[in-house]
């Protein structure tokens, strides 16, 4: 019989559809196996408009020349998005002959590591933080309509999941509640930005209007308990063996309260500024900064502490698989990471397995964070009961990194008891 939970921890452990850290590769090699256990990590960068080149220039700290700052600001559109995610852990399931009353039941659990950061700005944006506000000589740079999401958490995880008979296959449910430690929150977002540079550079004129949330800056190390929540997973999956499956699911929807030593502010303001006065400055130094005084305590004026709630970036998935002659499966389906920056990212996967211990898979993917993604990846049977899981959802941009927008990669190590 083939496995018929596959896809399913998929989706429940990982926040992010397609990066297979706990999938159930090869499970049926080892029938008489009652436990798994298992360790994986992820991560991709992707932007629809920031080249790789650009992402890993940036992340090391390197020089960034005109050259690598341009072939990005080309790609530029009016909006525009880019986002990190990062995730690691560890799991365990095991199965059970009869839990709670219900029988044919698999428990499982986890401890897993999230870290989210997305965007959404204008291209004025880029362009002033990266070549400075001379390109809008006489101009008025638009810096409205910019989302900053930064979030990094801990999840303590339980969960349990059921396989029974329905008409000519098996439904298959699941559901698992987190327990959330928050590390660090930041969100920023700006509902009007004009600034204005004169064509003689004598003044500046900014206009801004702008909220922020941001959890304790004195503990943000991992581990550090600024905040605490839950969360919920669910699923339904429905197949026909050899045949079709279909599943939906919702992960980690939930809230994090983050304590009381968090802060919150809001701007409304216009700024004048007309730069600074130096006097004699062979003799003694004095600068007029007046107006920019002012404008540090235009920041300060909403500014209040305590605490405060804020939903993590939870996902909606939605997938149908044909199967073909055992050792073929094609998907097609979408995801969506509900965060306010991502759009919903559709996708197509081809999977081939070669005999009884390796498959092999390959996906053509569009939305979310970038444009057009492709990826690979395998799992192999080590023997043993150990399987390994390796793979790069967005091989495209390693292949051309001066034009690809997108990065990522996986591996994930499984032992069968």
């Amino acid at each position: 019989m083939r496995n018929l939970i596959g896809p399913f921890l998929l989706v429940i452990f990982a926040g992010l559809p397609a990066l297979g850290q706990t999938n159930m590769a090869f499970e049926e090699n080892y029938p008489e196996a009652r436990v798994v256990a298992g360790l994986y990590a992820d991560y991709f960068v992707a932007s629809d408009a920031i080249t790789v080149e650009f992402q890993n220039a940036y992340l090391r700290g390197d020089f960034i020349d005109a050259e690598l700052k341009d072939r990005s600001l080309e790609k530029h559109d009016d909006r525009n998005r880019v986002a990190s995610v990062v995730n690691g852990g560890a799991f365990v399931r095991w199965r059970t002959e009869r839990f709670l009353g219900m029988d044919s039941l698999q428990l499982f659990a986890g401890l897993h590591y999230r870290s989210h950061f997305s965007s959404r700005y204008p291209r004025d944006l880029f362009h002033t933080y990266f070549y400075g506000n001379r390109p809008f000589e006489g101009e008025t740079a638009d810096l409205s309509d910019f989302r900053y999401l930064q979030v990094i958490y801990q999840q303590l995880q339980f969960g349990i999941m059921r396989s029974i008979p329905a008409g000519k296959g098996r439904v298959q449910y699941a559901a698992s509640l987190s327990f959330l430690n928050g590390q660090d929150y930041l969100e920023i977002t700006t509902t009007d930005g004009a600034l204005y540079t004169h064509t003689d550079a004598e003044y500046l004129d900014l206009n801004l209007s702008l909220e922020a949330r941001q959890s304790d800056t004195l503990n943000q190390d991992l581990g550090s308990m600024s905040g605490l929540g839950l969360s919920a997973s669910g699923q339904a999956w429905y197949e026909v063996e050899d045949d079709f499956s279909i599943t939906i699911a919702v992960t980690d929807m939930g809230v994090i309260s983050w304590n009381a030593d968090a802060s919150s502010f809001e701007v409304d303001t216009n700024y004048h500024f007309e730069g600074v006065l130096v006097d004699n400055l062979l003799d003694s130094l004095y600068l007029d900064l007046k107006s920019e005084t002012e404008f540090k305590e235009g920041f300060k004026k909403n500014r209040s502490g305590g605490s405060f709630a804020a939903a993590i970036p939870a996902t909606v998935s939605l997938a149908f698989t044909k199967h073909f002659n055992g050792l073929l499966s094609v998907s097609a389906g979408g995801n969506w990471i509900l965060d306010g920056t991502a759009i919903p990212r559709g996708f197509v996967t081809g999977q081939w397995r070669f005999g009884m211990f390796v498959r092999a898979w390959m996906q053509f993917s569009y939305g979310g964070y970038s444009g057009m993604g492709m990826g690979v990846g395998f799992d192999a049977d080590l023997g043993g009961g150990f399987v390994l899981s390796a793979g790069a959802p967005y091989l495209n941009g390693y292949l051309t990194r001066s034009t690809g927008t997108a990065q990522g990669g996986f591996a994930g190590l499984k032992k069968i008891f």
